[in-house]
């Protein structure tokens, strides 16, 4: 890890410093899941199966989920392994569900720009805002879909 880049760590609020490190902990938890676990007993832990919400969220909700998004994204560059979209969809749902927050991880699948097979991602959703995975979860067909509501 570069000088620089723990410095801006550093210089953090606390409680941006704290969810920070849970994402770091988190996204190294999920990793080890999908490397030792099979999808069948991930499953339940994402949500309910092909169900997805929508609902509107008020402002301090979107605030916290794209706190969520900003730690995500800089704790995914700190840790020593790559971290990619699945981990990284695991990570904002274990912390939006913290926060009580509702939300819906998409797995989708699109064939390869070059060559045969095809190329999966995951996101995550609250409301109406794509948190984690990013404007290319658009060119992906969704296979399933977990959700996680909170305000029934």
């Amino acid at each position: 890890m570069s000088t620089s880049r723990f410095k801006k760590i550093l210089h953090l609020k606390f409680s941006d410093v704290s969810l920070f490190i849970q994402c770091v902990f988190y996204l190294t938890l999920s990793k080890q899941k999908i490397k030792r676990s099979s999808f069948k007993e991930i499953v339940p832990t994402l949500g309910e199966l092909n169900q997805e919400i929508r609902k509107e969220l008020s402002n301090s909700e979107y605030a916290i989920a794209e706190k969520i998004r900003l730690a995500t994204m800089r704790a995914s560059r700190f840790v020593p392994f790559r971290s990619v979209c699945m981990d990284q969809a695991m990570t904002g749902v274990i912390l939006l569900k913290k926060h009580r927050i509702p939300c819906t991880l998409f797995l989708g699948v699109r064939k390869r720009e070059e060559g045969n097979g095809l190329d999966a991602h995951a996101w995550v959703v609250c409301g109406d805002k794509i948190v984690l995975g990013g404007q290319k979860s658009l060119f992906y067909t969704v296979t399933a879909s977990f959700s996680n509501d909170f305000k029934a």
